[in-house]
Order: C-alpha cells, then sequence, then structure tokens
C-alpha cells in the first residue's frame, strides 16, 4: 500500500501539469492580440502622415462636413436705380440778340427756355408782341435742341394767352405769382377752360375760334453788353 503523502504530491505536480498547458495557449494569444493592435495602430498613423485615411476618420470628416457651419458669405453691395434721363430735343433754348437804340455800340441779349412744340407761338406770337422780328438784319434768333433740367431757374417767367377772348395774337403777361423753377414755368402751358357768353354781344363779337390756350415761356438769362464788332468797323 503506497503512502498517503505520495499519492497527494503526485495529484498535485498533474493539476500544475495541467494548469500549466492550458496557460501557455492563452499567453500566446495575449501576445498576438496586443502585437496585432500595436502594428494597426503603427500603420495606421503612418498612412495618415502619407496623407491616407482610414474608413473610421472618412465617416468622421464627413460628419464634420455636415456639422460645420457654411463659410460666411458677403452679400452684393446695394445698387440703386440709375437715374432718369430725359429725352433730348423736348426742349429748346433759344438766344435772341439785337442792337439797343438808345445806345448803338450796346447789344441785348436774352435766352429762353420752352417747350420744343411750342416755338411757333414763340416766335410768330410771342416775340411779335414784344416787337422782335428775326429777319430783321439788326436781329438774331438762334436755337438749339437740350434735355430737361430741373436745375435752371427763371428770371423771368412769361405767359402767352393766345384764342378765344385773347385773339388770334394773344397776350403776353407775367406769371402769377412768379415762378423761378423752370420746371414750375414751363408747366404753366395747358388749355383754359373759357366759354363765351352768348348775353355778351361785345365779348362774344371778337371771340376766336381757337381755343384758348396758355404757352409759358422761361427767361434764364438778360444782359447788356459792348458790341465790339462795331467799334472796328
Amino acid at each position: 500500500m503506497a503512502p498517503v503523502g505520495n499519492c497527494r504530491s503526485r495529484s498535485s505536480r498533474w493539476q500544475a501539469g495541467e494548469s500549466v498547458r492550458y496557460l501557455v495557449p492563452l499567453v500566446l494569444c495575449a501576445f498576438f492580440v496586443i502585437s496585432g493592435l500595436s502594428s494597426y495602430a503603427f500603420f495606421t498613423n503612418k498612412f495618415s502622415k502619407l496623407g491616407w485615411t482610414t474608413k473610421l476618420s472618412s465617416r468622421q470628416q464627413t460628419v464634420r462636413r455636415v456639422v460645420a457651419a457654411p463659410p460666411a458669405q458677403t452679400a452684393p453691395p446695394v445698387s440703386e436705380p440709375p437715374a432718369r434721363k430725359s429725352r433730348s430735343g423736348q426742349w429748346l433754348e433759344c438766344l435772341i440778340q439785337h442792337a439797343l437804340q438808345s445806345q448803338a455800340h450796346k447789344k441785348h441779349a436774352e435766352v429762353w427756355i420752352l417747350r420744343r412744340g411750342h416755338f411757333n407761338f414763340f416766335r410768330s406770337r410771342f416775340l411779335a408782341l414784344r416787337g422782335f422780328h428775326a429777319w430783321s438784319s439788326k436781329a438774331e434768333l438762334k436755337c438749339r435742341e437740350r434735355g430737361m433740367d430741373s436745375e435752371m431757374r427763371c428770371v423771368q417767367c412769361v405767359r402767352l394767352l393766345h384764342g378765344g377772348f385773347y385773339g388770334h395774337m394773344g397776350v403776353a403777361v407775367p406769371a402769377h405769382p412768379p415762378q423761378r423753377a423752370v420746371m414750375g414755368c414751363l408747366g404753366l402751358s395747358q388749355v383754359l377752360n373759357v366759354t363765351c357768353n352768348p348775353e355778351d354781344d361785345q365779348t362774344c363779337g371778337s371771340w376766336d375760334a381757337n381755343p384758348t390756350r396758355q404757352f409759358a415761356f422761361c427767361n434764364t438769362m438778360s444782359v447788356n453788353y459792348e458790341d465790339l464788332s462795331s467799334e472796328e468797323q
């Protein structure tokens, strides 16, 4: 019969051998796992330095692109609409020059602004009422087209009343109240609502068949100056 102490020692050695046999594979597996993780981290770091990215990093970048705020954009400057320009030729600018009867070596000059469609009334009615004759050798009338200019000012604003009670030649009177702005002066041109009284023979007897109209003319300059050409002669 074997001693009890020897049996226990054999059993302990057998258990120790079994533990070692299972422990060795576990240690080897843990070693390979740790080595693999270290290699993966090493190569990932190298690849990222070379400009490569892993699937995980690309996903993170995609998420960043979605979450990040869009770049700030500067709004274009607000442009004002261009200023309206008047059509050229809608107005006329007329220069009148004539010699002064009292002073032979001096001339008188005036500049008038009027609507282009009113030129015939300006020349044949208004100037005739003032004693001016464009065909005279001592008088000159020169006109040119120009665009509207609201900044111009009138030295005098004159109305020509024509037709109806005022007859074929008409009557020239100053504007009342005076109009200094050129737009306000020329804005007085209109058709007047004036009718003949049938019971008044004196009024209706001289009534002109033309409608009563009002034409406005703006005088922007009126000066006297020395006539140097007459002195040379």
